[in-house]
């Protein structure tokens, strides 16, 4: 053998030597293994009746029940406003006044041509008045000769309503003309049409008023509108409570009702609209925010309800597993309404039952195991369970915290 050869072959042997020498020394002194827990630490509670309560969720964002937009009816220049944006206003209250000059002499006009009108039609009553006195001591001088027939025809003429029926029209002419005018002139004191809030105000003194001017906003009552679908449409009818949480107004849900539920679905999007109705008479809630709505569609009272993830499913049905001394007990469960965190037990629970919430998915029919807390409450210090639910997550088929796919 060649020196490099036995070199070779002796550091293989040393290396060996010491591997062995190292494996005994673990041995010697290394601690021994501690023993598996032979139970299954869990968290159970103890089953107990409750209302159960379907609802739809819907969201949807917030409208003004009534919102008018002010638009003056004849252009002009703005010569003063009376409100600013965000100002609470009545209806029929002045909101700013136009530049009434250029249709002064038209109102000056319309004026004058009434009272000439009317002085005309009062002159022509009081002559005809004066007549009609005249025709009766006239008819008597008749009777005696003392008239001719020609002067009292002449006298009966004078006395007829026919002698004033023009002036009369002219009169109505000319007052209808002087409203129109008066109008004119009082639309240049441009008014809120409704109470409300001032939400727009798109003037300013010295520039022309027209088109979109102002918006007001009836604030006291609004509205969410929102859609929902075939599902759940037999479910929701008109005047149906609701509960709404808008979030930007206040940290607790208003009560509001359903109105205005669409009985044909929006053609493009299959969809059924409604409203829902609010009171907000402090004004919290204000359009363009968010709400986000609960309708109760069916509820039962009195019934076993339990934690959706206290059940799993194996061997082709729902299972709840129930602490009997010590030990889980597998139980057949018939499931009823669910509300999206809980489930209806219709069979296989009963209330006063302890069933086991976390850990289900680590057990099996006959698992010895020990409750940590029960009903939210520590019973002992936590022991190490014989199947760590932290490190295992797929050593059964339902996921280790339970609750049905």
């Amino acid at each position: 053998m060649s020196k490099k050869a036995k070199v070779i072959a002796g550091l293989i042997v040393a290396a060996v030597l010491v591997f062995i020498g190292w494996r005994l020394a673990t041995q010697l002194t290394g601690s021994p293994t501690e023993p598996a827990l032979s139970y299954v630490a869990v968290n159970a509670e103890t089953a107990a009746l409750a209302d159960m309560n379907v609802s739809v969720q819907l969201s949807g964002k917030v409208e003004a029940d009534n919102s008018v937009t002010v638009i003056p009816t004849t252009p002009g220049t703005v010569r003063s406003i009376a409100v600013k944006i965000g100002d609470r206003v009545a209806a029929d209250q002045l909101l700013f006044s136009l530049d009434k000059s250029s249709i002064q002499p038209s109102y000056d006009q319309a004026q004058a041509g009434y009272q000439a009108a009317e002085a005309n039609y009062l002159s022509a009553m009081e002559k005809m008045e004066n007549a009609k006195l005249q025709l009766e001591r006239s008819r008597e001088l008749f009777a005696a000769g003392a008239i001719s027939q020609a002067d009292l025809e002449q006298i009966e003429i004078a006395a007829s309503d026919s002698s004033i029926l023009a002036l009369e029209a002219q009169l109505t002419q000319a007052r209808a003309g002087l409203s129109a005018a008066e109008k004119a002139m009082s639309d240049m004191d441009v008014r809120s049409p409704i109470a409300g809030v001032v939400t727009a105000l798109n003037v300013s003194i010295g520039n022309m008023a027209s088109g979109s001017a102002a918006t007001v906003v009836a604030l006291d009552r609004v509205y969410v509108q929102a859609s929902v679908s075939e599902k759940f449409i037999n479910l929701v009818s008109n005047g149906q409570s609701v509960s709404v949480e808008v979030p930007a107004a206040a940290a607790t849900p208003f009560a509001g009702q359903v109105e205005d539920l669409s009985m044909a679905a929006d053609a493009m999007t299959g969809q059924f609209s409604l409203r829902v109705y609010l009171a907000n008479s402090e004004q919290l809630i204000k359009p363009g925010m968010f709400a986000k709505m609960t309708i109760t569609t069916l509820t039962k009272e009195n019934v076993v309800v339990i934690p959706l993830e206290a059940i799993v499913f194996r061997g082709g049905r729902d299972v709840a597993y129930l602490a009997v001394d010590g030990h889980a007990v597998e139980t057949a469960v018939v499931t009823g309404l669910e509300d999206g965190d809980r489930v209806e037990i219709l069979n296989g629970v009963s209330a006063g039952d302890v069933f086991i919430t976390r850990g289900v998915g680590f057990v099996s029919d006959g698992t010895e195991i020990k409750i940590m807390e029960l009903d939210g409450q520590a019973l002992e210090s936590p022991a190490v369970p014989s199947v760590p639910a932290e490190d295992t997550e797929d050593t059964e088929d339902t996921g280790a915290e339970g609750g049905r796919a």
